[in-house]
């Protein structure tokens, strides 16, 4: 068990280095900031968590982008989620569904659908980790919210 624990807080932490570069060279870009505050928020640094997703909701609007910003909302609920402020979580999900055309895509379904590469026990704010939700069709899946998806050959 706390050998999955350390290679869970290893994986986070190399996938926060990684993650920063991306935010660096593009520091206005609110989705690739809201991952790094989800990041943050697995690897227990609640304040930054929360300061990196608050800071990527005033990048993202939804006025002007209903796709990402519904998707920075959803991602910054998990993160408040995760950082134990649920009250939180749950406004940001109902900020989402009063917004008229984001409403469409913030549901339980989509937001559901969206941590399908998310290991579950995080979502329970366990640290045990669900080999079946760590992998997707048999393959890892690392594609992030805002990528799209590799074309089919």
């Amino acid at each position: 068990m706390a050998n999955d624990e350390e290679r869970a807080r290893s994986a986070f932490g190399a996938a926060r280095a990684e993650h920063e570069k991306i935010v660096q060279t593009q520091p206005n870009f609110g989705p690739a900031l809201c991952v790094l505050g989800l990041i943050d928020a697995a690897l227990g640094r609640k304040d930054l968590a929360l300061d990196e997703g608050r800071r990527a909701i005033a990048l993202t609007p939804l006025e002007k982008d209903v796709n990402n910003g519904s998707r920075v909302l959803q991602y910054f609920a998990i993160t408040a989620a995760w950082t134990g402020d649920k009250e939180l979580a749950l406004q940001q999900l109902e900020t989402g569904l009063r917004a008229p055309d984001a409403s469409q895509l913030l549901s339980y379904g989509a937001l559901n659908c969206s941590l399908s590469g998310i290991p579950s026990a995080a979502i329970r704010g366990s640290r045990k980790s669900s080999p079946r939700s760590r992998r997707k069709n048999g393959k890892a899946s690392t594609r992030l919210f805002y990528e799209k998806e590799p074309r089919s050959t």
